[in-house]
C-alpha cells in the first residue's frame, strides 16, 4: 500500500535535522477564546522561512497527547528542527504548522458539554487561524496529524468533517474498539475518560450515545465511507504499543469499506522515540502528496 520505498529520505533527514537551516520562526502558548464558549486555550504557530502575507501556505494541524499541550511537539518531538529539514530539503514545501493545546479533551465534545473541544477547533478556531496566517483555503492543503489522543484526534475530526481535511496521519492513535474500550480498568477509565463519556460507568454501560457518536468504527458505514475516499489516511503504530491491536482494527475497518490508506508498523511502543522517527515518514507522505497537488 506504499507509495515508495521512504527508508533514504529518512535517513538524509537523520543526518540534516542537526543542521542549521533558515529563519523559521515558532511562536509558542498564544492565547485564544472561544468566544461562543468563554474558553481559553493556547496554540504554538511554525512559521517557514521566508514566510510573507503575500504567499499562501499548505497547513498542518499537529496535535498532542493526552497530558500534552501545544509545546509538547517542540519540546518533546524536536518539531522545529524536523519542519526545517524537511522544507530546505524541499521534501516539504514551506507549511505553516499549528499546534493547539486541548487539554485532555481529545478534541470532541464532552457529554456533559463543559470543554466542547470539536465545536471549538472547527467552529471558531479553524476559522481563525484562516484568518489570522496566509493559509491555503483548499481541502487538499489542510492536514491534520497527532499521536496517541492526537491520532485520535487526527482521526475522528476527518471522519465527522470530511470536507476540512485532505489528509489525516495517525501516530499511535487511541482509535480503541469497544472491546478495547470495555476492557480497560477503572481506575484507567476514571484518569481518561470518564470527564468524556460518563462517570462510574463499566461493561458495556460504557457503550453510551456519546461514545458511539464519537467512535470511528460506528460512523463509518458504506454511504461515509465514499465522502472518506477523498482524504489521504497514513496509519503509523509500532508493533510493541499498546494501541497496537486497536490500530490494526482501524486498518481492518478501513479495509473493509476499501477505503484507501496507508498502515505502517515497525518495531517500537508508545514513546517519543518512535514519534520522532515517525513524524518525519508522515511527512514524506504529506509532501508526496502535496508535490501530487
Amino acid at each position: 500500500m506504499n507509495r515508495r520505498p521512504r527508508i533514504f529520505a529518512l535517513l538524509f533527514i537523520f543526518f540534516s535535522v542537526i543542521q542549521v537551516f533558515g529563519q523559521s520562526k515558532l511562536n509558542t502558548s498564544i492565547p485564544f477564546k472561544s468566544t461562543n464558549h468563554n474558553i481559553d486555550i493556547k496554540y504554538s504557530v511554525y512559521l517557514p522561512d521566508g514566510y510573507h502575507h503575500a504567499k499562501t501556505y499548505p497547513t498542518l494541524f499537529l496535535l498532542h497527547g493526552f497530558g500534552g499541550d501545544e509545546t509538547s511537539w517542540v519540546i518533546k518531538g524536536n518539531a522545529q528542527a524536523i519542519l526545517d529539514s524537511l522544507i530546505n530539503t524541499k521534501i516539504l514545501p514551506p507549511v505553516v504548522v499549528v499546534l493547539p493545546g486541548v487539554q485532555n479533551s481529545y478534541y470532541i465534545n464532552d457529554y456533559k458539554g463543559i470543554l466542547p473541544m470539536e465545536e471549538i477547533l472547527v467552529q471558531e478556531f479553524i476559522p481563525y487561524i484562516n484568518k489570522t496566517y496566509p493559509t491555503d483555503l483548499r481541502k487538499t492543503h489542510r492536514a491534520v496529524a497527532g499521536l496517541s489522543m492526537g491520532g485520535y484526534g487526527a482521526t475522528i475530526l476527518p471522519v465527522k468533517h470530511p470536507e476540512l481535511f485532505g489528509t489525516s496521519i495517525n501516530l499511535s492513535g487511541a482509535v480503541r474498539t469497544d472491546e478495547i474500550f470495555i476492557q480497560q480498568t477503572p481506575a484507567k477509565y476514571h484518569q481518561y475518560f470518564a470527564p468524556l463519556f460518563g462517570e462510574s460507568l463499566s461493561g458495556t454501560d460504557r457503550i453510551t450515545p456519546h461514545w458511539k457518536a464519537n467512535s470511528p468504527y460506528y460512523l463509518i458505514d458504506s454511504i461515509k465511507a465514499q465522502e472518506l475516499k477523498t482524504i489521504h489516511w497514513y496509519i503509523d503504530c509500532g508493533t510493541d504499543d499498546f494501541l497496537f491491536d486497536a490500530n490494526k482494527a482501524m486498518h481492518e475497518h478501513f479495509m473493509k469499506y476499501k477505503i484507501p490508506h496507508e498502515f505502517h508498523t515497525r518495531p517500537g511502543e508508545h514513546t517519543w522515540h518512535y514519534w520522532r522517527k515517525g513524524i518525519i515518514l508522515a511527512m514524506l507522505f504529506w509532501g508526496e502528496i502535496l508535490r501530487d497537488n
